[in-house]
């Protein structure tokens, strides 16, 4: 039992890993466009910007202030569109409309 349990295990393990190598194969950057009222004053702008900067996945938050709007970049295997938009709305700054996808 000793040899085959631990051959089994290591089998185990070795799929364990191989299964974690293939998720940063498959993960994509996705860019959403999200519209949030209100960013007129730059202190707004900054503490949506930080709310998602700070949420787990984001690489990067554009803002563009003439569509009141922010376009993040985000890894699709760490968050999605409704965590980015729970964290906003937890923030006291929640987006409208629907997500716009922009890849």
């Amino acid at each position: 039992m000793g040899k085959k349990f631990t051959a089994a295990l290591t089998i185990v393990a070795a799929l364990v890993l191989f299964a974690g190598a293939l998720q940063d194969v498959f993960a994509a950057e996705k860019t959403v466009r999200l519209r949030v009222p209100g960013c007129t004053c730059g202190d707004t702008e900054v503490m949506v910007r930080t709310t998602l900067q700070q949420s787990t996945g984001v690489k990067s938050v554009k803002t563009n202030p003439v569509l009141g709007a922010y376009e993040v970049v985000f890894d699709d295997t760490k968050t999605d569109y409704d965590q980015l938009k729970r964290a906003l709305q937890q923030a006291g700054y929640p987006p409208v409309g629907k997500p716009e996808y922009l890849n």
